[in-house]
């Protein structure tokens, strides 16, 4: 419970105004890969790790394809996770640079 309620505020409230974000990347790269909801909440923190800080995940696009499954469409946080899903898929940023 704890740990979904820190995911929730980790992208607008501590990640911002960390002096350091990348210092959370490892607790983002946990969460995401615990699947169910907590992965959800923890893939805003990693899109903003990714997209503004230069954080290079070589596992996020196949975990994403796995967090897409039919449970998905009954889960709390589906609004915010199909948003982020979007943004994931046409932002150029996102792409590895190894590509």
């Amino acid at each position: 419970r704890c740990l979904k309620l820190i995911l929730q505020h980790l992208p607008s409230k501590i990640l911002p105004n960390a002096t350091n974000p990348l210092r959370f990347a490892d607790f983002c790269t946990r969460a995401y890969d615990m699947g169910g909801v907590t992965s959800l909440l923890a893939l805003n923190s990693l899109f903003v790790l990714m997209t503004q800080c230069g954080l290079e995940y070589k596992k996020f696009y196949p975990s994403l394809y796995n967090l897409i499954e039919p449970k998905i469409f009954y889960v709390k946080y589906r609004t915010r996770f199909f948003k982020l899903l979007s943004k994931c898929l046409t932002a150029n940023q996102m792409l590895p640079a190894y590509l």
